[in-house]
């Protein structure tokens, strides 16, 4: 039992700490480990680009994105904005198609989002780079020429923006923002040491000649595009200046069946693609591969229970266990905290701040086993219910 203890907590401390110290003391000390910088602007022409925007059933925000979009700093007579709607019954067509500026495709039947984005890009009329992003993100003025500014670099191929959401400090799912803030830090981690692995669908880009098709039955679209970008042998970089902001679920219950989804989609990922597994190729990118996705969402979820059970089974059988006792009693004090956020969530009581993280913590690995558990069963599909963060 101690050593499956330690061995547990060897792999949750991986998955959380472990790897995030590791790169940053390889980049603090590795010369050629910074990549691809901003550059300057000097007298390089800006390249012609698409923003291809997929949206269904999105009437309540789709006009405001538009003009979001339109507002961008970005020469008009260098941007195709392209709005895909298919399978809305709402008007968001309509709605879309009422902005000046704005090129609209539309047809009855609903696919999915990746069917979408692959219809988008086959009707391209003439661009360098493609961009993406969701209806109800808004994003900051400067970002296309931050984001475009990092393709001056030839081993360049997507660059990603910062994905930030907002909500206020009674919101039921506060605990959102507390974790995209981590994932920020994580995220410049890998695109310092070598690459991003999963970059956030919310605004993100790449060169047009770098795009491959995504399966229809994809769920997880950024994390294939990221993917195939890196196998090109270039870099998906991160933008964190260029910012994509959207507010958080506005349930437990919608952020709960988002997390699920996208669980289920890193397992349909990883069963497709094995040979990511494999060190034999760049190992800086299956480095960041295996520990930002096989520790975060197969053996972390599975460490958990692990290490409260073999910890408690220690307690319970030894006469002298100090360590283990302060262990033992630090693991129920955190999981009572996220039990007591929960119980407060589910009356519609304000959280308190100090609840936030045990409660997402538990709350996030417990939509990892419930994506696992769809994933068995083949239940996702591409076209969900999407919650409502309007």
């Amino acid at each position: 039992m101690t050593i499956v203890f330690w061995i547990s907590a060897l792999l949750l401390f991986h998955a959380y700490a472990g790897y995030a110290i590791s790169v940053w003391l390889v980049t603090r000390w590795s010369a050629d480990a910074s990549g691809p910088g901003g550059g300057q602007a000097g007298d390089s022409p800006l390249p012609r680009i698409a923003f291809i925007i997929p949206a269904y059933n999105e009437r309540e925000v789709i006009v405001e994105k538009c003009r979001n979009t339109l507002a961008l700093d970005y020469p008009v007579d260098l941007i195709e904005i392209i709005v895909v709607t298919d399978g809305s019954t709402d008007g968001t067509q309509h709605l879309a198609g009422s902005v000046p500026g704005v090129r609209v495709l539309h047809q009855p039947q609903r696919a999915g989002k990746a069917a979408a984005m692959n219809r988008a890009v086959a009707l391209v009329l003439d661009a360098d780079i493609l961009f993406f992003s969701d209806a109800n993100t808004m994003v900051s003025p400067d970002a296309l020429l931050r984001m475009v500014r990092r393709y001056r670099h030839p081993e360049t191929g997507g660059v990603a923006g910062e994905k930030k959401v907002l909500g206020s400090d009674g919101h039921p799912v506060r605990g959102e923002g507390i974790y995209w803030r981590y994932e920020s830090v994580m995220k410049q981690l890998d695109a310092t040491f070598h690459s991003l692995i999963a970059a956030a669908g919310e605004l993100l880009s790449l060169r047009k000649q770098l795009w491959t098709p995504i399966p229809e039955d994809t769920i997880l679209d950024d994390l294939f595009v990221t993917t195939m970008v890196c196998r090109s042998g270039l870099r998906f970089l991160y933008e964190p200046l260029a910012l994509a902001t959207e507010p958080p679920s506005p349930s437990l219950a919608m952020e709960q069946e988002r997390k699920t989804r996208i669980a289920c989609g890193s397992f349909q990922f990883m069963f497709r693609h094995p040979l990511l597994l494999s060190p034999f190729g760049h190992f800086r990118h299956w480095y960041t591969y295996v520990s930002r996705r096989v520790f975060r969402w197969v053996l972390a979820p599975l460490a958990i229970p692990v290490l409260y059970g073999s910890n408690l089974l220690i307690v319970l059988q030894e006469a002298s266990h100090d360590v283990y006792t302060w262990t033992l009693g630090a693991q129920t004090v955190f999981f009572a905290l996220a039990g007591i956020g929960w119980m407060i969530s589910r009356f519609g009581i304000r959280q308190p701040a100090w609840l936030h993280a045990p409660f997402y913590f538990v709350f996030m690995h417990a939509g990892m086993y419930r994506g696992f558990l769809r994933f068995l069963s083949g239940r996702q599909t591409t076209s969900w219910e999407k919650a409502s963060r309007h």
